[in-house]
């Protein structure tokens, strides 16, 4: 049925023709699904994979958090001025975080691993207590 769709949609091309035509069409509807930021960018050489506000170290998920705390959630125009971030940056991180992107769950696994690893995820550390001190070959595994 695909098929005869395609087909149909081609008006005497050939056949060949018609399928690059609409694989062509597929690939740029599929294209246009990927989603762009204008204010947030991904920092290659973090261990965070999530997006970061362009120019900035602070991560979407940051103003996200501040602004759903359910001890004192701030507003979009409160975290801009909090920030000194553009309105439109700040709701963009937003709707980023609201989105559910992946990549926010692995990093916040990845950071649980690492508390874990060191030590420092017990429900009542010693006072005392140092983390443990993680080799390089336990940083590589944690990272990847």
């Amino acid at each position: 049925m695909r098929c005869e769709l395609i087909v149909g949609t081609c008006a005497g091309l050939a056949i060949q023709t018609c399928l690059v035509a609409a694989l062509a069409r597929a690939y740029t509807l599929n294209m246009a699904t990927v989603l762009t930021y204008r204010f947030l960018e991904a920092r290659p050489k973090s261990a965070y994979r999530q997006l970061f506000i362009k120019g900035t170290r602070i991560r979407a998920e940051i103003i996200y958090r501040a602004h759903v705390n359910p001890e004192e959630p701030r507003t979009p125009e409160q975290l801009a001025a909090d920030f000194s971030l553009p309105l439109e940056a700040v709701r963009e991180a937003i709707d980023y975080e609201q989105s559910g992107p992946p990549e926010i769950a692995a990093d916040i696994a990845r950071e649980e691993a690492i508390m874990a690893a060191s030590g420092q995820s017990t429900p009542e550390p010693k006072s005392n207590s140092q983390p443990r001190i993680l080799s390089a070959e336990e940083w590589a595994r944690l990272l990847s």
